[in-house]
């Protein structure tokens, strides 16, 4: 391609951008700030450490793998740092400043706020987000460079779904990686000029890196490197099995629904990419999942359920089975999780027996409806390998790999 055609397509995409967030953003409800799947491959890279003596959680990230998906586009290698908080389990708890920057440590968002809540539902089952949605102040180049910003009753909201806990003292005290969304209910009008001069920027900057598993040979050696790379994550106690940024940019695009007493949950859009980082570190592009009704008790429990997870092709990836659940519905509108306990995951892209499996969907993006809401989200989850299971597993992949060689 000439040089002329690629500035023309680059100006054409930053026209259809302006185009798209001066008609979609003005009408959203709300819309997504910022988020990020879950960058660890397991429990011996945590993004989360909380102390039991003295009840507070610390958290921070300053590797690489972290990609912060926000409104004006992806930064990748991301970084962020959240100030120690008091935070007792299952009570309200202190204030604190989340800062993210991008991966030349310039600041991108700044979270403030000054009540949030530490929630473990069953030890691998937990999330910290923030409680009272009116004490939340989000700024930064992120959400002001080229937008003008109206104040509209702003409903800021942020949480952390956690995976790959691991129990670091007698005392309650634990580690973990996580997942991350955010919104706010402000309706960014953008200035057309500034935003085309960000869309050029980021249609020359920011690539996406997509990654075509397509042959036989390529899959094999995919999954026997994951293989290998289980052996060291089962020795951490956990690894990360699948995990998701939130796919939807505002509300208009929902991934779950509570309606009355039934919770149910899909993607069969385009724009969700499924990562394993502990499975071989395959990218699944335009992944879909499905999650059937599943009923919601008075006291937020839930009964047993079933999650589907489906290439863009529609084949299928891996299954997640739960006995029960809890959703978190009553800790702030617009803070909301799902997480679930008597969890089996099993599937293709999951080639042996695992143990001690968890996850959870932190949620955003929050819209009333007459029996319930609606939500978007983001998505973790993590289990500890089942050793003579993955012993037998890594055997078995070398043995073909040298069969192929």
């Amino acid at each position: 391609m000439t040089t002329g055609a690629r500035f023309a397509r680059t100006v054409t995409f930053a026209a259809g951008l302006v185009c798209m967030f001066g008609v979609q953003r003005a009408k959203a409800t709300t819309f997504t700030v910022a988020t990020f799947a879950d960058p660890s491959p397991g429990a011996g890279t945590p993004m989360f450490s909380y102390d039991g003596p003295s009840m507070t959680l610390s958290g921070g990230w300053s590797g690489t793998g972290l990609t912060l998906e926000t409104i004006v586009g992806d930064f990748p290698d991301a970084t962020f740092t959240m100030t120690s908080t008091v935070a007792p389990l299952g009570a309200d708890s202190g204030s604190g400043t989340i800062e993210f920057f991008d991966s030349s440590a310039a600041p991108l968002l700044t979270i403030e706020f000054d009540v949030a809540s530490l929630e473990v539902i069953g030890f691998g089952s937990a999330e910290f987000l923030a409680v009272d949605t009116d004490s939340i102040t989000m700024s930064g180049p992120v959400i002001s460079v080229g937008f003008d910003v109206p104040s509209i009753d702003e409903e800021e909201a942020f949480s952390f779904a956690f995976a790959n806990q691991v129990a670091t003292d007698g005392s309650g005290g634990f580690s973990a990686t996580a997942a991350f969304t955010s919104s706010t209910t402000t309706v960014p009008i953008p200035e057309p000029a500034s935003l085309a001069l960000l869309a050029c920027g980021a249609g020359l900057v920011l690539r996406r890196r997509k990654i075509s598993i397509n042959t036989h040979p390529l899959k094999m050696l995919v999954v026997v490197g994951g293989l290998m790379a289980f052996a060291g994550q089962a020795q951490a106690g956990s690894f990360t099995v699948a995990t998701f940024a939130d796919p939807a940019s505002d509300s208009s695009t929902p991934l779950f629904e509570l309606d009355d007493d039934q919770l149910s949950g899909a993607w069969n859009g385009v724009g969700l990419t499924l990562q394993t980082p502990g499975i071989g570190d395959v990218d699944y592009m335009n992944a879909q999942f499905q999650m059937g009704a599943v009923a919601v008790n008075p006291d937020d429990s839930t009964g047993p359920g079933q999650i589907d997870f489906f290439a863009s092709n529609s084949d299928p990836l891996f299954s997640i089975m739960f006995q029960a659940g809890t959703l978190n519905a009553g800790v702030g509108f617009g803070a909301t999780d799902f997480v679930a306990q008597g969890v089996t995951i099993s599937g293709p892209i999951v080639p042996f027996a695992l143990m001690d499996e968890a996850f959870a969907f932190s949620f955003a993006n929050q819209v009333a409806t007459p029996d319930g809401f609606t939500a978007t989200a983001d998505f973790t989850s993590s289990a500890t390998p089942e050793p003579a299971s993955l012993t037998l597993a890594i055997i078995g992949g070398a043995f073909v790999l040298r069969r192929r060689r």
